[in-house]
């Protein structure tokens, strides 16, 4: 179920540049922590969730400097979830290292859903926005929707589909779009 590693381009803050950078499979407990500075324990969280497997982003000059991670997971054996995702520390606050991370971690997981799924879950990326403080939510919640085209999942939770997953796909990943 893995995806093979696939090369991205993220915008060095700043030189204003765009860098090669690759997400790929991260083995067993070589996830960040919150030991780390993140946000969440993604170690801890992967062992929790029956077959999710976990991405990390990092630029190819520095491949041992985590930028951003994601654990991603098929829901039924057939829904592409994304479980976490977190943009490193220093990519959060100013001067903050690096930009476009979140949205080539949205565009691949969104590919995934392409790549694993079938019938009317191909083309649909689910997830929850969950923030303690009704502020912080409805600024993520606005992000999402502002920056990736995300909408309310009708089940509940919220979603990436069909036009607005191609054109992340697109812009993010550089991945030309056939069958919009």
């Amino acid at each position: 179920m893995k995806a093979s590693p696939l090369k991205v381009k993220i915008r060095k803050v700043d030189t204003d540049e765009y860098v090669p950078a690759t997400i790929r499979h991260a083995p067993n407990n070589s996830l960040p922590s919150i030991q780390d500075g993140w946000r969440f324990n993604f170690n801890k969280e992967i062992r929790k969730i029956k077959n999710a497997i976990g991405y990390t982003l990092t630029v190819d000059e520095t491949p041992h400097i985590t930028e951003g991670a994601l654990i991603f997971d098929l829901k039924f054996e057939q829904l592409a979830f994304m479980s976490y995702i977190e943009i490193a520390p220093h990519n959060k606050k100013k001067p903050k290292r690096f930009d476009d991370v979140a949205g080539c971690l949205i565009a691949f997981a969104f590919n995934e859903s392409l790549r694993l799924c079938e019938g009317d879950y191909k083309a649909l990326l689910v997830f929850d926005i969950s923030e303690e403080k009704w502020v912080d939510q409805k600024k993520l919640e606005s992000i999402y929707t502002k920056n990736y085209g995300a909408i309310p999942f009708p089940m509940g939770g919220w979603c990436i589909m069909d036009a607005a997953g191609y054109a992340l796909r697109e812009r993010y990943l550089g991945i030309k779009n056939n069958n919009k």
